[in-house]
Formats: structure tokens, sequence, C-alpha cells
């Protein structure tokens, strides 16, 4: 509790000296006359004179209170918010404690029985320490003395929200702006020898500033950031770096434009930190704007990362409208090749231009989304940075471009290792048509081996190797395998009649590539066995999710395949038959990927023995050919990294060549740095900002490569956070919710300094001066009122008059 005006306060309580000798002075004295009756009237004037006796301490405390009131009124107190209950509970105490006292008062004045005045006595000394308890717990729970000064020091800290969405802009001021601005505001108000720590979402940690002109530098050199964390995370560093402080008052201000993404609904540790006893007073304030109006381009999505030449690369992107609808342009840029970019040039970069490749108008709803394609032709080879960018302005404009890379590559090749007497041809027109291979745009180019030489090729010079139906291999033959695909390399394995005897592929030198343990074939002269799909999410699978229900796979039967016992570690069932067995199983091997198919499928119809499968021979076996592309597409990039990540994610690219392991990466804010790959793969993890970086090898001996970095889809959403929401994550009553200047100052102050007490008593002085009125009538009406039919004044206005009138005026009140 504070007090603006002290001395009003004790003035007021020397005026209540001022009724009471009134009192004493005005006291009446009865008046001797002879009257019938002697000894009935003395007895009536004893029960008399202790009614009129009651009725006077009465009108005497109403009197008194309503001084105290004034007093109190003037001297404007005030209550701290945090303690209200307290101060509220003491008062109760304090007011039945009064009522007790006036009661043993009463009795004693009354002559009653002893043991009740005793027992009320009693009483009256328990409720005065409990009042006093209260009182004292009140004063220590406000963090200042009753008589103490307007404001004590406060251990404060201020967060900001530096989330990328703070760059909203209204009425030409971002809402990261405003939020400095109320905060450099705010810090001016602080009271004397506060402390203050400035902390943000992308940098929760810190300490109390040196002095004020410490924190406002920290306020000024706040920006926004891609890389930034959860609110949540940042109050609870808040309460961490508050318990460290002396200082008994306690604040957070946090500042945010109170979007969702803002909040970590998850984090329950934060409504128990401010639920706790002793917490700090925490104000949010609102910066945000309530009718954001946005368009926001969304991380393109592309057919692949990397392609062979010749080939169409599909481009998807989805735009995005928040309370808006509006007509735009989207178009699509693509840097110009040049291998002697970028270059470093008078100390600035020197970087590829774009040329505009296509663009489409598009309408959008409000709230609506519409999605856009574009398909690039005709790409060299080489890498190739693009941009999506969407036409025209609005509040927040980082989201109004995205960007993409894509590699074009020569067609990849492929070692096919196959055993004498087994027929190729079908296999390489399924992956490599004559007439793509011969046009140049076929993505795999076939080379023949027997098993015996692969020892003697050097598997790093394909992307992919082939085992079909192959013959048992020596064990030093399948460690070199092992160590090819751990590098990276993709390996795929058909097995069929020629992988006897089992137990030689039970050995652990090929289970190390294998799938599982084969434990028997199965057989079946019917055409009831097919394949079926399993796990849609697989990479593989993802062209078959929208023709699933279509693909007649049963018009391809299975007649003979191997059985997999368990499988092992790290293995996953892509397909199965329809007889529940595994058809076809993908394991990851190091940085490479190895795929069995459990039934050759390539064998040619002959009749000098049944085949296996139809699933390559079949009248339009179009399913089976698409499969197969994608297994070889999927094992091609084993182990080469994507080209395109969204912020937070790890970079990881291959670097096969052995003399380019220092690169100078070009980043999108125009600076540059070296980085260094290591066994062959290079990690980039502090990558924050979106756009395109730019890879060059210090020796110069490959052509520049990179990637692309692009935002969260969900970071630049401005949809708001509900009042109810804000209530789970933080606590409902447990926060202070202002927005504009006034109303923040009017919270800061009710729980700093505390609630204006002088409406409350303003109200309960005229409440004490009604009833005192009407005591006053009721106790002093003269006796011939009813017969004249006037009221002398009465009340504290008609004190004055008995001053004056002689006491032979009053009437004997004592023996009516």
């Amino acid at each position: 509790m504070s007090i603006l005006h002290p001395t009003l306060m004790v003035l007021a309580g020397l005026a209540i000296g001022i009724p009471i000798v009134l009192h004493l002075l005005m006291r009446r004295r009865p008046r001797h006359r002879v009257f019938p009756a002697l000894r009935f009237l003395q007895k009536r004037r004893i029960t008399n004179q202790r009614k009129l006796q009651l009725r006077h301490w009465l009108l005497l405390a109403m009197r008194c209170a309503a001084i105290a009131a004034v007093g109190l009124a003037m001297s404007r107190a005030k209550i701290a918010s945090a303690v209200a209950g307290q101060w509220l509970v003491a008062m109760g105490a304090a007011l039945l404690f009064a009522v007790v006292a006036a009661l043993a008062f009463a009795v004693w004045r009354q002559r009653r029985s002893a043991r009740t005045v005793i027992g009320l006595v009693v009483a009256s000394c328990v409720l005065a320490l409990l009042t006093s308890v209260l009182t004292n717990r009140a004063i220590k729970g406000s963090g200042q003395g009753v008589l103490g000064g307007q404001q004590s020091p406060v251990a404060a800290v201020m967060i900001f929200d530096d989330s990328i969405r703070m760059q909203y802009r209204e009425q030409n001021q971002s809402r990261f702006d405003v939020a400095k601005q109320i905060g450099t505001d705010l810090m001016a108000d602080l009271p004397l020898d506060s402390e203050l720590a400035i902390l943000s979402t992308s940098h929760p940690q810190g300490n109390f500033a040196v002095d004020t002109s410490t924190a406002r530098s920290e306020i000024e050199a706040l920006e926004t950031s891609f890389d930034h964390g959860p609110l949540t995370d940042a109050i609870r560093s808040a309460w961490d770096l508050l318990q460290t402080s002396d200082k008994t008052s306690r604040e957070i201000y946090l500042f945010s434009d109170l979007t969702a993404k803002s909040w970590d609904n998850s984090n329950e540790s934060v409504k128990s930190l401010l639920d706790d006893a002793d917490r700090p007073a925490m104000y949010v304030i609102d910066v945000g704007s309530p009718s954001a109006r946005n368009f926001s381009v969304q991380p393109p999505r592309l057919s692949a990362d990397t392609v062979t030449g010749g080939n169409v690369v599909h481009v998807s992107v989805a735009i995005h409208a928040l309370e808006s609808s509006d007509s735009r342009m989207v178009e699509l840029l693509l840097e110009k090749p040049n291998v002697r970019l970028p270059i470093i040039v008078d100390g600035a970069p020197r970087l590829p231009k774009h040329v505009r490749r296509d663009q489409q108008q598009i309408t959008l709803d409000t709230n609506g989304s519409v999605t856009v394609n574009f398909d690039l032709r005709g790409l060299p080879i080489g890498t190739h940075h693009g941009q999506i960018r969407l036409s025209g302005e609005d509040g927040l404009n980082v989201d109004d471009i995205a960007y993409f890379t894509v590699e074009v590559s020569p067609s990849w090749p492929v070692l096919i290792a196959a055993s004498a007497g087994v027929d190729t041809n079908l296999m390489t027109d399924f992956i490599a048509p004559a007439q793509a291979s011969q046009q140049g745009w076929a993505r795999f180019r076939c080379d023949t081996v027997s098993p015996e030489e692969l020892d003697e090729v050097t598997l790093e010079n394909y992307r992919c190797i082939c085992l079909l139906d192959p013959s048992p291999l020596p064990a030093a033959t399948w460690r070199k395998l092992t160590r090819y695909v751990n590098q990276g390399g993709g390996l795929a394995v058909f097995l069929g009649r020629r992988a006897q005897p089992a137990n030689s592929l039970n050995q652990a030198e090929a289970q190390a590539l294998l799938p599982g343990k084969l434990l028997r074939q199965w057989r079946s002269g019917d055409e009831d066995v097919f394949l079926s799909p399993t796990s849609a999410a697989h990479p593989i699978l993802q062209v078959f999710r929208d023709l699933e229900s279509t693909i007649p796979w049963t018009q391809f039967p299975v007649f003979r395949h191997w059985v997999i016992g368990d499988t092992n570690p790290g293995c996953n069932v892509l397909f199965r038959y329809s007889n529940d067995h595994p058809a076809l199983l993908a394991r990851t091997v190091g940085r490479g990927h190895a795929i069995t198919l459990t039934t050759p499928a390539f064998e040619p119809n002959r009749r000098s023995r049944s085949p296996w499968s139809e699933l390559a021979t079949a009248l339009d076996p179009w399913p089976f050919f698409v499969l197969v592309n994608e297994m070889f597409e999927y094992l091609a990039q084993s182990g080469e990294g994507n080209l395109n990540y969204d912020i937070g994610q790890t970079v990881v690219l291959s670097c096969p060549s052995e003399d380019a392991e220092r690169f100078q990466l070009f980043t999108p804010d125009n600076t540059w740095q070296d980085v260094t790959s290591q066994s062959g793969e290079l990690r980039i993890s502090l990558a924050t900002t979106p756009g395109t970086y730019r890879l060059k090898a210090n020796s110069g001996s490959s052509p520049p490569r990179g990637f692309s970095l692009n935002l969260d889809p969900g970071s630049t959403d401005l949809t708001r956070v509900t009042s109810q929401q804000l209530d789970e994550i933080l606590g409902a009553r447990q926060y202070r919710l202002a927005r504009g200047r006034e109303k923040i100052e009017r919270e800061i102050g009710e729980a700093r300094v505390g609630l204006e007490l002088y409406p409350w008593l303003i109200a309960m002085l005229a409440m004490v001066l009604a009833l005192e009125q009407f005591m006053a009538n009721r106790f002093y009406q003269p006796l011939g009122a009813g017969l004249t039919g006037r009221h002398p004044a009465t009340g504290l206005a008609s004190l004055i008059g008995w001053i004056r009138r002689p006491a032979t005026s009053d009437k004997a009140e004592s023996t009516v």
C-alpha cells in the first residue's frame, strides 16, 4: 500500500478528536422536576441512560468514520493490485475486530455477565493480533511501506519478439520498430536504481545492463532474425534472470505481434512458473495488427533436385492470401549460366544475372490459395539457381519471393553385372531406351560386366550397380560392394534362379547389403500373386501416390519368388506380394542405399522354361517401367544431398572430387567464407538467411555448385493467437495484456503503484454521512416536533448551534 500525501492522512487522524471534544462539551444534563410516581421514573431513568449512551457512541463512531474517510480520500491512498486480496482480507479482519470490540464495550457498560465480557475481550484481542499479522503481510507483499514513496526500484526484463513476422509494416512503420519505440519510452519511466535486461527470441540469454544508456543501445541494436525460438523459451530465461536480482519488485515486459506461430503451446513450464506465489508482474504489449493483410509465396517443390540433360524440371509453388484478395503476376527467373561467376571484384562479389523464363497471372480469393506450375526445358549441364517472385507490394515483403536450385548432370552411368545366360537387353530398354540414348535425353547409360569382373572395375565411376539374377559371389566382392554403398553408392539386386545355394547369400558379407536371409523359393502355378505397395511415403513410391487405386497390379502376376526371413535392421518393405511375403525391400547402408527385389522380373518369355513373373513382359507393363526408373533414380542420387532446404535444416552436399576439399561459400548477404569438406561430404549448419548460396572450389577444377534456402512455410503466418489460447499458455489472470501507450502506462501504474482508493473512499464517505444524518434525526428529535411539524438542524451541521444554545433549552431526554 502507498500514500501520495501522508501528511493529510495524519491531519485527518488528529481531526478525529474534534467530534470527541464536542461530544464531551455537549453532554446534556437532566433537569430536576417534581413529578408523580418518582420511584417509577427513577427506574426508567437508568434504562434510558444506558440506551442513550449506546446511541451517543454509535453516532460518535459515525462522525469519526466520516472525518477519517475524508482524510483518507484526500491523502490519495493506493493498494498494489498484486496484493489487493491481502489488503482486503486485512481490512475485513480489522472491521470484524471493530465490531467485536464495540460489542464488548457495550456489554461492559450495561454491566452484563462477566464471562460474556471476558469472552468478547479475548475475541477482540485475537482479532487484533490477526489484523496486525495480515496487515504486516500485505505491507511486505507490496514491496514498500504504507508511508513509503510512490515507486521503489524494480528488476525488469524486456523481451522482444524479433521474428521475421515483426517486419510487417502498417502506417509506414514496422511492428518491430513500434515495439522498440515503446520499449525505449517505458525504460525512461522505470524508477531510479532499477535493473533492466534486454532479451529477444533469437538471443534469449542475457544479463542486466550496466546502466540505462547501455540498455537503450541494446534496444537500438536489435534486428529481426530468421533464426529464432518461441517466446516461451525467452520467458523462462527471463524468469531465471530475475531470480538473480535482490529487488523485491520484478517485472517482465513482452513485446510481440501475438501471432500464433510465436508461441509454443506444449511448453507447460512457463505457465507453472507464472503460477508461482513469487511470480513477477507480467505485461504482454501487443504491437501487432488485428487486420493484417499479406500475400506469401511458399517454398517451391521440384520434380527432382538433380536431373539428367534433356529432361524437364517441373516447378510447383503455392501462393497464399491472408485477409485479402487480388490479381497478381507470378514470375519465374533463372540465372544466366556462367562458369566464371561468382568472383570477388574490388572486395565485392560479382554474381550472375537473372532472366525471366516464364510468368503467370493469378487471382487470389480472401484467405485462399493458388498453386502455380512451371516447366523448365533445355537446361544445360550444370547447377542452376532460380527465383519465384510475386509482383506488387504488401505489408510483409520478405515472403514475396522464393528460391530453388536444380542440378543438371549427364546421363547417370549404371553398371549391370549379369551371369552368362542372363539377358540384360530388357532391363537396358527399361532404363535407357535406345531412342532416348541416341537423342541425348536418356537418364541412364548402361555398361554390362560379368560378376567375376566386378573385382577389376572401379565402382566409383558409376552412380549405381545392378546385380541381375546374381550367382554366389566371393566374400571379397561383397566387401567391395559394401564399401561402395557406404560411401554413397546405390545397389540394386534382382534375386532369381541362380541364387543357389541360398546359404551362400546368407553369409555375413552378403547380409551386410541384403535385406535378410533367404529361406526358400515360393512357387505358384496360378495367376493369383501380384505386387501390393505398402509404404507410399517412400521417395520411390511418391509417383504412385495419386494413382494407387488405378494401377492394375493384378495384371502382372508373379509365379515364383524368394522368401525372406526376418529383415535386417534399417530395412523398409516397400512392396509385398498378395500372399503377404516381402517383395521389394529398401535398406540404408552408410551414405548409400541398397534395394532388393525377390524375383528377377527381367526374364524374357521362353518355351524352354517358365518365367518367374510377368512384371516386365506383360502386354503393357507401364507400372513396373515407372517403378524401375524411380528405383534407379533413387539409387543414382544415393549420397547426394538435397539442393533445396528450409531455414534450420543442416545442408549436406557430396563432394566427389578429391582435389576440391576447400570451397568459397557466397551467401545472400553478399558475404563469403571458406568451408571445408570432410570424407567427400560438405556440411553447412550456419545458413540462416533465405536465398541462393553458391559454392566455388578454390582449386577451380570443378564448376560452381550451390543450394537454396527458403523460409519455413509457417514462419510468415500472421494469424493471431486468441485470448483463450494465450490464457492456456500463460495462465488466466497471470499477465496483463495492453495495447497502446496509455493502456500500457495505466496497467503498469496499477500494478506497480497501486489501485486508487479515492472513488471507493468517497462512496464510503457518502454512505457514512447518510447514516449519520439518519441517526442524528432519529436520536435528537425534540419532544414537540410531532406537534409543531418543525425539525431543528441535525447532524454535524447542528453542532455549532448546540454550542451557542443555552443549557436550559435542552430537553430532559433522560426522563422521557
